[in-house]
């Protein structure tokens, strides 16, 4: 069943202003390292592939909603989308210069995180990039609007959505999640006032 039916018309409208300059941080990141090739994994209705070749990257999407992919190539018919499982995807080890995970690991189960940043840890080439983007704690628990309206967004989305994303958040979210799944990741940027984080692991060469 796909959970993004219902919603994914919306989606752009609703949340792609809130991750304009999440998505932008990220292009200008995998640029600055010299990256070319790159996989968004649940890459969604493709907003961050598309800003990706607009700078003249080459992306790939990958996503389990086929309303939310139909979109993606509607908006992006240049752009490769690949209907998968994030947690088992069928390239070769090594693919790709960079490989991104934006506001996706905190609505799945902790298990299924993980397998998730273990597929992009194997697709990414030595020396190249996992950049995760999604929530985390700010370091004074400042912007308390913010936090606010983080948590009623992630109620909307569904009980189970909510539960997961509790779950992600009570160790200390991103931060707590990348550093248990052994990635020794740097927090490069911050965004929506604190409460969420690009953070970007280089894959031993």
């Amino acid at each position: 069943m796909d959970e993004y039916r219902n919603h994914a018309s919306l989606y752009d409208l609703l949340v792609g202003p809130f991750l304009h300059s999440t998505h932008r941080d990220i292009v200008d990141i995998v640029k600055v390292h010299g990256c070319s090739s790159l996989l968004d994994i649940c890459c969604g209705t493709g907003l961050l592939v598309g800003k990706a070749v607009a700078a003249g990257l080459k992306p790939i999407g990958t996503d389990l909603s086929p309303a939310m992919l139909d979109i993606a190539r509607s908006n992006h018919p240049e752009i490769n989308f690949l209907e998968n499982d994030a947690s088992d995807l069928p390239m070769e080890e090594g693919s790709f210069d960079a490989v991104t995970v934006s506001f996706a690991l905190h609505e799945k189960p902790r298990n299924v995180a993980f397998a998730i940043i273990r597929e992009a840890l194997r697709l990414v080439r030595k020396g190249g990039l996992v950049i995760v983007a999604d929530y985390h704690l700010p370091v004074d628990h400042s912007s308390f609007f913010t936090g606010l309206a983080v948590q009623c967004v992630e109620r909307i989305a569904g009980k189970q959505h909510y539960a997961y994303f509790k779950e992600y958040m009570k160790p200390g979210g991103t931060e707590a999640f990348l550093a248990e799944a052994g990635l020794d990741a740097t927090c490069r940027t911050t965004h929506m006032n604190g409460w969420s984080g690009i953070f970007v692991h280089v894959k031993d060469a």
